[in-house]
C-alpha cells in the first residue's frame, strides 16, 4: 500500500492533479458541458523527469542493490530523515562500492560542466528560485487552485533535464552498471524521504487519504527541484565577499541596500549567509536581481567541493 502512496503523490505533484481533485473542470451534476465555440489545441502534457530523477518514491517493482554501501541519510531516533549536505547523486558517488579512484578526475571534469549548466540555470531563474527558498513548495494551500498551478509551473522551471548521474554517465565518466549503483542509493535515500512525508501528511489529515496526498504532493515539489535549490543556496553562500562588487558592476546603488549588505557580510555560518542573501534579494527590484545574479555568476570562485576527494575511495575511509 506505501509503494501506491508515494506512486499517487508523485502524480500529484509533476502532473498538478490538484486541480481534478477540486473538480473545477466538471460540470454541475446533470448539466451537458458547454462547448467552446473554438477548439483550441491539447496543451503539452508537464515535462516527465528522467526515470533516475527526484522523488519518485517506493516502487514495489524497483531493482534492489546486490552490494553493500553505506546509506547517504541519517535517521534520528525519531526517525526522521537528515539529507545529506550536497547534491544525493554526489553523495552517492561517494559511497559507490563500483567507482574506481583512477574515474575521479574524469567524474570531476563531468561533475564541473554539469555544476555550471545548473548555476547558470538558478542564476538566469533568481525569482523563481526566492520564490521557492521562501517556502512556496511548503506553504501550499490545497485549496488555493492558483497558487499550485504557479507552484508546478515554477517546480517545471527548475527541474534540471539531466540530473548528475545521468550526465556522468552520458559523457562516459562512469560505466551504465556504476550509474546504476548510483541511482539505487539515491533511490533508497527518495524512498525513506517520501514515506516519511506522506506519513506526516496522513497523520496530518487525520486519515484523509485524497487530502493527504495533495500535502505529500508539496514534498514532491521540493524533491524535483532538490538540484536546483542546493545550486541557488551554495551561489548565495558563496556570495556576501562579492555582493557589493556585483552590485556596483549591475549599476545598483549599493547604498540604498546597506544594512542587509552588512547583515550578509557579517553572518557567520552557510545557513545565517544564505538566509542574509534571501532578504538581500528580496529588498531588490525585479531588474536589479536579475542584474546583480548575472554579475555574481562571474565574479565568485569555483564551488571547492570536497566531497569530490572522496569518490573512489574505500568507504571504512570516508
Amino acid at each position: 500500500m506505501r509503494g501506491e502512496w508515494s506512486l499517487l503523490v508523485v502524480g500529484a505533484a509533476v502532473a498538478v492533479g490538484v486541480a481534478p481533485a477540486m473538480g473545477q473542470f466538471s460540470p454541475p451534476p446533470g448539466e451537458p458541458e458547454a462547448k467552446p465555440e473554438t477548439q483550441l489545441p491539447e496543451p503539452p502534457p508537464p515535462r516527465q523527469p528522467p526515470p533516475d530523477r527526484r522523488g519518485q518514491g517506493i516502487d514495489r517493482g524497483q531493482p534492489q542493490a546486490d552490494f553493500e554501501y553505506e546509506p547517504i541519510y541519517q535517521t534520528t531516533e525519531a526517525g526522521a530523515i537528515i539529507a545529506p549536505a550536497r547534491w544525493p547523486d554526489l553523495a552517492a558517488l561517494t559511497r559507490n562500492p563500483k567507482i574506481d579512484p583512477e574515474q575521479r578526475s574524469a567524474i570531476e571534469r563531468s561533475f564541473r560542466a554539469w555544476h555550471d549548466e545548473v548555476e547558470l540555470m538558478v542564476t538566469q531563474n533568481p525569482d523563481l528560485c526566492l520564490e521557492v527558498a521562501q517556502g512556496l513548495f511548503e506553504d501550499l494551500d490545497i485549496n488555493d487552485k492558483e497558487r499550485w498551478e504557479f507552484a508546478s509551473e515554477v517546480m517545471k522551471a527548475l527541474t534540471s533535464s539531466t540530473n548528475l548521474t545521468t550526465h556522468l554517465s552520458n559523457a562516459g565518466a562512469i560505466t551504465s552498471e556504476q550509474a546504476e549503483a548510483n541511482r539505487l542509493i539515491v533511490r533508497d535515500f527518495i524512498s525513506k524521504r517520501n514515506q516519511a512525508a506522506i506519513d506526516a501528511a496522513l497523520e496530518e489529515t487525520g486519515g484523509d487519504q485524497q487530502q493527504a496526498v495533495l500535502l505529500a504532493g508539496r514534498s514532491t515539489m521540493v524533491n524535483l527541484t532538490d538540484d536546483a535549490m542546493r545550486m541557488f543556496r551554495s551561489v548565495l553562500a558563496r556570495s556576501p565577499e562579492y555582493i557589493e562588487a556585483a552590485m556596483a558592476n549591475a549599476g545598483i546603488d549599493a547604498e540604498a541596500h546597506r544594512e542587509a549588505i552588512e547583515a550578509a557580510t557579517s553572518a557567520e555560518g552557510d545557513e545565517a549567509r544564505i538566509q542574509a542573501m534571501v532578504a538581500l534579494l528580496d529588498q531588490m527590484g525585479f531588474r536589479a536581481m536579475f542584474a546583480v545574479m548575472a554579475e555574481l555568476r562571474e565574479l565568485l570562485p569555483p564551488d571547492p567541493m570536497p566531497e569530490l576527494a572522496d569518490i573512489g575511495v574505500p568507504q571504512e575511509d570516508n
